[in-house]
């Protein structure tokens, strides 16, 4: 499969060890200070997901900007092969329909909808979490942050590098182990096996989206959508 996503790689692999370093461990020392600051679990993770979003997204930008002169477009943040509306629809509707598969499978569907409680939350409650500053990392920061760092920074490379499948199985593992971190309330193998492995699908497919459309705007779109029907679970 041809595309134009891995038509111009200049970073290396050294480019990208450097900025994963940088990036994960800064957010240590973020999320430690932060920690230290206050005993509100709920306010540090807020603020933790902002900073960790926003320092992501200067730490690429910046580190490619001053060595090899490239802008966001270069990584993806562009239109692609479809108009923007398009992508909008495309990554909703992969985002429901993957949804879908998580909410039928039994296996999935405990780990994923884990407070059954959900949607009985009020329509009130529902459209006021997207204007919340949790709300903002969640469906805007972070899936722009991620999809950057993993789509339009590290899959370019490994697509470029070792090919379509090597590169999405490797991209995707990443992605699932930088996801670690929220198995802490699972503890039973199954749990951590089931999650890891739903994460690590989610992540094959943002990057299908992104391979086909040639832009990030549909795996961001449909980041998002995912991200904000689980985190009203």
């Amino acid at each position: 499969m041809k595309s134009k996503n891995n038509a111009k790689v200049p970073w290396s692999i050294s480019d990208i060890i450097i900025v994963f370093l940088l990036i994960f461990l800064s957010a240590a020392i973020i999320f430690l200070f932060l920690k230290s600051t206050s005993s509100d679990e709920a306010a540090v993770f807020s603020l933790f997901s902002i900073f960790y979003s926003l320092y992501t997204l200067a730490v690429i930008y910046l580190w490619l900007k001053i060595r090899y002169k490239i802008s966001l477009k270069d990584l993806g943040i562009k239109v692609g092969k479809y108009k923007i509306r398009n992508q909008f629809v495309l990554g909703v509707l992969v985002a429901l329909c993957y949804l879908f598969i998580l909410w039928i499978c039994p296996f999935w569907h405990e780990i994923a909808f884990h407070q059954v409680s959900g949607f009985r939350k009020s329509l009130v409650v529902i459209i006021g979490t997207l204007f919340t500053m949790t709300g903002f990392s969640t469906f805007i920061l972070t899936p722009v942050g991620e999809e950057i760092l993993l789509r339009g920074f590290l899959y370019r490379y490994l697509r470029k590098k070792m090919g379509l499948l090597l590169g999405l199985f490797i991209q995707s593992s990443i992605a699932s182990i930088m996801h670690f971190s929220s198995l802490l309330g699972y503890l039973e193998i199954g749990h951590v096996f089931g999650y890891l492995s739903y994460i690590f699908f989610f992540n094959i497919i943002v990057a299908m989206l992104y391979e086909f459309s040639e832009s990030l705007y549909s795996s961001i779109f449909c980041h998002a959508v995912f991200n904000y029907i689980l985190f009203l679970y």
